[in-house]
């Protein structure tokens, strides 16, 4: 029996097949796993009320990182235990710098996800159960810029979505040379920027201590670039099928994708579960 007792996984790409669906033998081997006390952390690049009522409801799953490390939340009192926020006259040099672009920006707070008008859709032409759950949660502006601006706000993870893969990079390569904030993709067309103290690697370092565990006892899932600081930090590295090779580098096992059902078969292979 592996001796990993913490184990913190990516969701989209690497256990969900779509928003919110997932194997049968994904959810026996998150259940085989908390019956055998290992703490399973859903770790993701999503803000807390974007996550799987599966994750949020389950009463085993003791914590949940959100937005990328901004937020480490204990999953049984819903209350934060460490938050790490964006400056705001950072947020508001990062809008600045990205003029229209910021029409486009996501922006996850503590009044919920702040998004220009020009992003809204009406919310009958939503049919999909993730997105009308997203937009409950939005706050709708005429101008993303103007309103950080005016109001007091508690920023947790600054997003951007681009139309193609050099406008990104342009955008990517600005960003990066910004002092105190992360600046990380979870897909080749966006942009998530978060405190320089908040990322998935420093969200498995706390627990970690907070939990008394050491190194070899922990170990990381995922397949994309917002994944590389917590595949550094554990003990066993993780990387799925379906990631880039500039992921997979990172990676101590390389398992199937996400399509092919690769976090059982690792966590069957690892911890010797029949499934």
């Amino acid at each position: 029996m592996s001796k990993i007792k913490l184990v913190m996984v990516d969701l989209d790409g690497t256990i969900l097949l779509d928003h919110k669906n997932f194997t049968d033998n994904t959810k026996k081997a998150i259940e085989k796993l908390l019956d055998a006390g290992i703490e399973v952390v859903p770790t993701t690049g999503r803000y807390y009320n974007g996550i799987p009522d599966y994750f949020t409801n389950h009463q085993k799953i003791k914590y949940i990182v959100s937005s990328n490390g901004a937020l480490i939340s204990n999953n049984t009192s819903k209350r934060g235990i460490s938050e790490q926020n964006i400056d705001q006259l950072k947020a508001i040099e990062i809008l600045k710098q990205a003029h229209k672009e910021a029409d486009h920006a996501f922006i996850v707070t503590n009044k919920g996800v702040i998004m220009n008008k020009e992003r809204y859709f009406d919310e009958g032409e939503i049919d999909d159960e993730f997105m009308k759950k997203f937009y409950e949660d939005r706050f709708i502006v005429d101008d993303i810029l103007k309103h950080v601006k005016e109001n007091k706000l508690t920023i947790k993870k600054i997003e951007f979505h681009f139309e193609d893969l050099d406008q990104r990079n342009k955008f990517h390569e600005l960003f990066s040379s910004f002092e105190n904030i992360n600046t990380v993709s979870s897909n080749e067309l966006n942009i998530e920027i978060t405190s320089k103290s908040a990322s998935k690697g420093e969200a498995l370092h706390f627990l970690k201590d907070y939990l008394g565990l050491s190194q070899k006892e922990t170990m990381a899932i995922g397949d994309s670039e917002n994944d590389i600081s917590m595949l550094k930090e554990a003990g066993i590295s993780v990387v799925m099928g379906n990631a880039t090779d500039s992921v997979k580098a990172f990676g101590d096992k390389i398992t199937k994708s996400y399509l092919e059902d690769g976090f059982s078969a690792i966590i069957s292979e690892i911890f010797k579960f029949e499934l």
